[in-house]
């Protein structure tokens, strides 16, 4: 059994490695791609209320995780186990999961473009504050205007550190989604029926 010493050690050791070690292992193949197999077997992968426009969110949750895991944006491929590999269905299913990643993306993108525009009203609102607050340096009406002008610096640089914010933090972000999206919307598709060692019917 494991001693409190050792489980730390064990810990720093697993801290240091990162997940390279688990997903070489368990995903990455000689060509230097890493496979995520999907089991489609057990259910059926399409939302029930969109018909085959749209799979299951789950799948999704499961893709997503293992995709996220990984440090940077090296080629992956997915792989759907299927009881009986049919084209229509394989077709279905395939444009399903990339239109899905390509909706993602359009709203990566409508959110950047809302979060430019919020930043740029939340600068000029700022400016303008900035503007009142260095004018109002300049009268003299005693205690209140001292106040008051305090209380527009504040506000003046609150609406700047909001526009920096949005522009140093959320679009960065929203930029590192819209690319994982973009991704994720190209990978290589194989199915292949349970049991077989190698995908087949691969698209790029």
């Amino acid at each position: 059994m494991a001693t409190g010493n050792d489980q730390v050690k064990q810990a720093f050791e697993l801290v240091r490695m990162g997940n390279e070690a688990v997903l070489k292992e368990n995903y990455l193949n000689e060509e230097g791609v890493y496979h995520l197999e999907v089991d489609l077997r057990k259910s059926d992968p399409f939302d029930p209320y969109a018909g085959t426009k749209a799979l299951d969110p789950s799948l999704f949750t499961y893709v997503d995780s293992f995709r996220k895991a990984m440090v940077n944006l090296a080629p992956i491929a997915v792989d759907f186990i299927v009881e009986e590999s049919k084209e229509e269905t394989d077709r279905l299913i395939e444009e399903a999961f990339r239109r899905h990643y390509r909706m993602e993306l359009c709203e990566c993108q409508r959110e950047r473009k809302r979060l430019k525009i919020i930043s740029i009203v939340f600068m000029i609102v700022g400016a303008l504050l900035l503007a009142v607050a260095v004018a109002m340096g300049f009268t003299d009406f005693g205690i209140i205007d001292d106040v008051i002008g305090e209380i527009v610096s504040i506000a003046a640089w609150v609406f700047v550190w909001a526009a920096v914010e949005k522009v140093a933090f959320d679009l960065r972000d929203l930029k590192k989604d819209a690319l994982y999206n973009a991704v994720m919307s190209l990978t290589d598709i194989s199915f292949k029926k349970g049991g077989e060692s190698d995908a087949g019917n691969h698209r790029p």
